[in-house]
């Protein structure tokens, strides 16, 4: 803690004397910002603890079979503009996600929320969920276009979504009904900016996949690096020393030091938290870093022989949220019905109905997940040939999914969690305005790289401000 420097020094330096570089993770920030400062010339080195690059990104394949489960991101909004253009890049194939809703029925009858009950207020009952949303934001839907982007956090993000539906005069049990219909029942208490930044946009509307699976993005950034990326490397240690920077890792062979003149740390904070740090970590770092609430999510896919929701649902796939454990499902586009096995996302669930679901061993979660569907499908379990699953929260190297804000959190760390420590600088979702996106994490590793290069014009303001 004695040796801290202002990010005025660090990066009044001549650039030459800062042109080796450690990039701490092989997710979509890290892969951006070490492929931008290798462009630029800079001896750049990926340290990764996974034996495969893509963090969040992570796509898993059934053996023998061109089926692909996503496990973590599994959209691109139109307008990521930075995603796309990534992608464009690479010459992937995007193809359209199945966004749309196929329908609450199970949301509003095994809830028991009733439109006809006397719990809603008056104004409740002749609206739906999405029409009493809209009357209740026009106002907040101003201020997202009228004040900067700074103004608007400090405004609005005191408040939870449960907090905010309240002060508006929303009925506890249209509230209930607003968090199973939205799929936001187990983070009502975190705040109401996400809901804001993503219902404001078109992020659930017309939204892209990669043909292949969304793992070809960070494999062909990490192509591009060639031998700059090297796996299995579990940060230990961070000591920010006065003439250097030094990180010890992990490896199957022992551990393995490196020194550099800068880093580009983009470990979710979670994991940070795990590793030993030495020098320039000041107090509203360390609490950032303590403090900042990750969310929880766990996937359940199905392997099916015959797609047999197609009859409910169509086959132009899309989304149903329900009361029951399963929570969600995503109904894939049945592009190929003569295929001889089908995959389904039968669950998808966030916060503490994750971590639920985290606790359960496979078998289990393929025979809760099986009841759960046959509730709105009958007989789609006699087609169920196995299944397989991924717990955010248990993952090692995630420790949680994405930076999803309690109420204040972006207004009082989101700072913090950014600005440079000594000679350390941080990127990935949770250092962005858009938390939880591929989009955050390509925006923040161009705000890191703006930081170290020399031309960074004098005053010059990072997008999360």
């Amino acid at each position: 803690m004695s040796d801290v420097r202002t990010t005025r020094t660090l990066f009044s330096a001549p650039p030459h004397e800062h042109r080796r570089v450690l990039v701490l993770g092989a997710g979509i920030a890290g892969l951006v910002a070490a492929g931008e400062l290798r462009a630029h010339g800079y001896d750049v080195t990926v340290l990764e603890a996974r034996q495969r690059v893509g963090g969040r990104v992570h796509t898993m394949r059934l053996p023998g079979s061109e089926l692909a489960a996503e496990m973590g991101a599994m959209r691109i909004p139109h307008d990521h503009r930075r995603t796309v253009a990534l992608c464009g890049e690479l010459g992937l194939t995007l193809l359209p996600f199945a966004s749309g809703s196929v329908g609450t029925r199970e949301s509003i009858s095994r809830s028991g929320v009733d439109a006809r009950s006397s719990g809603l207020a008056g104004w409740e009952r002749s609206r739906d969920v999405w029409s009493r949303w809209e009357r209740t934001v026009e106002d907040v839907r101003r201020d997202w276009f009228r004040l900067s982007r700074r103004q608007f956090i400090d405004r609005w993000d005191r408040l939870s979504i449960r907090g905010f539906l309240r002060s508006r005069g929303w009925s506890e049990q249209a509230i209930e009904e607003y968090g199973i219909v939205t799929f936001t029942e187990s983070t009502l208490g975190t705040s109401v900016l996400q809901e804001f930044r993503e219902t404001f946009s078109s992020a659930y509307e017309t939204a892209y996949r990669i043909d292949g699976g969304m793992d070809l993005l960070p494999r062909g950034l990490a192509d591009r690096l060639r031998d700059c990326v090297l796996l299995g490397h579990e940060v230990e240690q961070i000591v920010d020393g006065v003439d250097g920077i030094e990180v010890a890792t992990r490896t199957a062979a022992g551990q393995v030091v490196f020194r550099a003149d800068l880093v580009v740390c983009t470990l979710p904070f979670p994991v940070l938290r795990t590793v030993d740090l030495v020098g320039s970590f000041s107090p509203g770092k360390r609490r950032a870093v303590r403090q900042l609430h990750y969310d929880a999510a766990t996937k359940v896919y199905l392997q099916l022989r015959r797609p047999t929701w197609r009859r409910e649902v169509g086959p132009a796939g899309g989304a149903v949220s329900t009361a029951a454990p399963i929570r969600r499902t995503q109904y894939p586009a049945l592009d190929h019905l003569g295929a001889d096995r089908h995959l389904l996302l039968a669950s998808y669930t966030w916060g503490q109905d994750a971590l639920q679901w985290a606790a359960l061993s496979e078998n289990e979660r393929m025979r809760l997940a099986t009841r759960d569907l046959e509730q709105a499908h009958p007989g789609v379990s006699a087609e169920v040939e196995g299944s397989i699953s991924h717990a955010w929260s248990a993952d090692r190297y995630a420790m949680g999914a994405y930076a999803l804000g309690e109420p204040g959190q972006t207004r009082d760390l989101l700072d913090d969690a950014v600005r440079p420590e000594g000679r350390i600088v941080f990127a990935g979702e949770h250092c962005s305005h858009l938390p939880a996106w591929i989009e955050g994490a390509v925006e923040s590793a161009h705000d890191a790289v703006a930081m170290i290069l020399p031309r960074r014009p004098a005053g010059a303001r990072a997008s999360w401000l």
